[in-house]
């Protein structure tokens, strides 16, 4: 995941952190409970998410190449998050059948409708949410709240 000039980049069970478009990069340990990294984005200055096996994670830089971890659960459930994305100034992640958007850099998550089967993830366009699924490729959600939720981006 990449930002201005900050990159991050994640393993199984690694995190890495560069503030110089790759120039010199810093391994940023992990609490010893994450036992799996799904994903990672870059959000805000020298900020990383991560969605993991144990939820998501906010790394906060303190000084050059150091920071601290933090288990999010305001509006996130607190397990199997399995993709996280910065986009727009919106946070998106995606756990179950359910995608979560922040509008705040992550101080709140908010659910949305529930899609009624497994969600990989989820895109921002302008004001337009996508969501991702296994079974049905690339959704679209309405703008307004409706019963259906979603439609084809065929439609």
């Amino acid at each position: 995941s990449v930002r201005d000039r900050t990159v991050g980049a994640a393993s199984l069970r690694e995190v890495w952190y560069s503030s110089d478009e790759g120039e010199h990069w810093w391994r940023q340990p992990l609490p010893p409970w994450v036992t799996r990294i799904y994903a990672v984005a870059v959000a805000g200055d020298d900020e990383l998410w991560i969605a993991t096996r144990e939820g998501a994670l906010r790394w906060r830089r303190k000084a050059v190449g150091t920071g601290q971890w933090e288990h999010v659960l305001n509006g996130l459930p607190a397990r199997e998050v399995i993709s996280i994305r910065a986009e727009g100034g919106w946070l998106l992640a995606a756990a179950s059948n359910t995608v979560y958007v922040s509008r705040n850099q992550g101080q709140s998550w908010e659910a949305e409708p529930a899609a009624g089967f497994e969600v990989t993830g989820a895109v921002k366009q302008e004001e337009r949410l996508y969501v991702l699924t296994l079974q049905h490729g690339v959704l679209e959600r309405e703008p307004a709240p409706s019963a259906a939720g979603l439609r084809s981006g065929a439609e």
